[in-house]
């Protein structure tokens, strides 16, 4: 009686320890190379707190954005705390999401370098929780190209004042 009571104890210490602990690492790579889409996923966790942690790059000044939405179904599927945090290589917190509209999102403008989001939560439904990562991120123009495209801006100009005003 007492062996089953033993194995009774070692499975639900398995069990509970693999509901608890759930944390992935995704390389994401250059984020700016998926371009106006941008990169997209929809994990699954089980029940239990989870940290999942999205790698990835610019190669130059870029803004970037992500936000994160729990994919809730009734008591099937939800999950609590949901929290989206950008961190840089050092893992320095250098923004957190905000919440508005059933998603956290956030934006921000970053050098070239290795970044990434720490997605958060607790899975506590009956199958545990589901949300959706979308991320993108797009090259901030060089002051020569802004320079560029004010000075055609300003040629195009020129070109309607003459025209309106040779005939």
């Amino acid at each position: 009686m007492s062996l089953d009571l033993k194995h009774i104890i070692i499975c639900s210490a398995l069990l509970f320890s693999m509901a608890t602990a759930n944390a992935s690492t995704i390389s994401i790579g250059d984020l700016t190379s998926y371009g106006v889409d941008g990169y997209s996923a929809l994990p699954s966790k089980g029940t239990g707190s989870f940290s999942d942690v999205y790698n990835f790059t610019v190669p130059s000044l870029s803004g970037v954005g992500a936000a994160v939405t729990n994919l809730s179904h009734g008591s099937l599927w939800n999950i609590q705390d949901l929290s989206l945090t950008l961190k840089n290589s050092s893992n320095v917190v250098l923004a957190t999401g905000t919440f508005s509209d059933g998603s956290y999102s956030l934006s921000q403008t970053l050098a070239q370098g290795g970044y990434s989001f720490t997605v958060a939560g607790i899975g506590s439904g009956s199958f545990g929780g589901k949300y959706a990562i979308n991320a993108i991120a797009a090259p901030v123009p060089e002051p020569s190209a802004w320079a560029m495209m004010l000075g055609g801006l300003g040629l195009v100009g020129f070109m309607a004042y003459r025209r309106r005003h040779e005939f």
